[in-house]
């Protein structure tokens, strides 16, 4: 990337006719997969990279494995283990921590599988939250909750939802209409806290969401990669959706979208992800950029909550969300203009993963082919004219840069 002439020998890729933006980042969807078609789903909606804010302990390393070694074709992965939690656990992905020392052994495991992340729920006392953020950050791992408040006074990362599931006794991000209030917001801008928010999960939220997704009715990467119950309920839903004007949930959302646009302003960081397989794989990232904007986020700032933003809750900055030099090569190729049509994104052409280039087509016609052999890729970094950066030099890798 940068203004001089391209190196001998580069492959040069046309994208004249076609917008170039960073691979996207889906900041809150769970594994295990249901089949290895959804990571290519994933891919061939311009998504690059997916955290996966809880999950089990070796369905989150066996994910990685899989994807860094080739064998399955999909996002680059980042993982939480098993949700640290307290007494009564509801997910199987939970982990019952009731003392110092099992919370202890829970960190060790997680710094011992190499999980990216801590996730802890919403049983866990204050107590063992705040030895939790403490021997997670020793041990240079971020955490994440979905709780605002005592996670943030405790130095937590990020936070998860708009609403979710509470054991407050009342909802304690937003009312149960979707409202949030100015602690809310001055919490998220003070703390430095990352948020995804998860439009459009709620029962109360979705038929909005689903109103304006008449498109996706003659998606054919859909058809091709979804697994086929998820796809029938998401056409019928959509259908239902189209067919009448949902205008209590489209106020609901508006709301939730409110809470985001004011985050937004006040300095706060916000990614955007789905809570899948709670929500339909790929098509609802793209339903919440749509929300965003719709209710009156800037294309810009959906854009960077997508890419930059999404970036940061992962602590890949340095690497991911921008395209930049030294980067590495993770490239989406739409057809038309997000910052004027948002939903220009879902008009995916290309996608680049790593160095490699795939195309949608490719992706959809061959559900189940093995990821292509990565070669060693030579980046040379170029002098640039303002003189920042002088230095001429070529080295070879494994992964690709830009």
């Amino acid at each position: 990337v940068g203004p001089d002439a391209v190196a001998p020998g580069a492959e040069v890729v046309d994208a004249r006719d076609l917008t170039v933006l960073p691979g996207m980042v889906a900041a809150h969807e769970h594994l295990p997969w249901e089949d290895n078609r959804i990571p290519r789903l994933w891919l061939s909606f311009g998504v690059t990279s997916i955290r996966s804010p809880g999950s089990g302990h070796y369905a989150a390393v066996e994910a990685k494995e899989a994807q860094e070694s080739g064998n399955r074709l999909g996002p680059r992965v980042f993982c939480a283990g098993e949700i640290v939690d307290g007494n009564r656990v509801y997910y199987g992905s939970n982990r019952s921590t009731t003392n110092a020392a099992e919370l202890r052994r829970e960190l060790e495991r997680v710094d011992e599988l190499g999980h990216d992340m801590v996730k802890t729920y919403v049983r866990l006392p204050y107590a063992l939250q705040r030895d939790a953020i403490g021997q997670a950050h020793a041990a240079g791992v971020p955490v994440s909750s979905h709780y605002l408040y005592g996670p943030a006074a405790l130095g937590a990362d990020a936070v998860e939802h708009t609403g979710a599931t509470s054991r407050y006794g009342h909802r304690h991000k937003e009312s149960h209409t979707g409202r949030a209030y100015s602690d809310v917001i001055d919490t998220l801008a003070r703390s430095g806290m990352s948020i995804t928010p998860t439009l459009g999960l709620a029962s109360a939220a979705a038929p909005a969401v689903y109103h304006f997704a008449a498109w996706a009715l003659e998606d054919p990467r859909l058809a091709a990669l979804m697994p086929e119950v998820m796809y029938d309920e998401l056409r019928a839903e959509i259908e239902e959706a189209v067919g009448r004007y949902p205008e209590v949930e489209l106020r609901y959302n508006a709301r939730q979208v409110a809470t985001a646009r004011r985050a937004l302003a006040a300095g706060a960081h916000v990614a955007v992800g789905t809570d899948s397989p709670l929500a339909p794989h790929a098509i609802s990232y793209h339903l919440n950029l749509d929300t965003m904007v719709r209710n009156g986020i800037d294309h810009h700032d959906a854009l960077r909550a997508a890419t930059v933003g999404g970036a940061r809750v992962l602590g890949m900055s340095d690497h991911l969300g921008t395209v930049a030099p030294g980067k590495l090569a993770d490239l989406a190729f739409v057809q038309g203009d997000p910052l004027a049509d948002i939903n220009a994104l879902t008009r995916m052409r290309k996608v680049m993963l790593d160095g490699v280039l795939h195309e949608v087509d490719d992706l959809i016609a061959n559900p189940r082919e093995r990821a292509p052999t990565r070669p060693a890729h030579t980046v040379r970094t170029l002098p640039r004219q303002d003189g920042f950066w002088w230095h001429d030099q070529e080295y070879t890798s494994g992964h690709a840069c830009c």
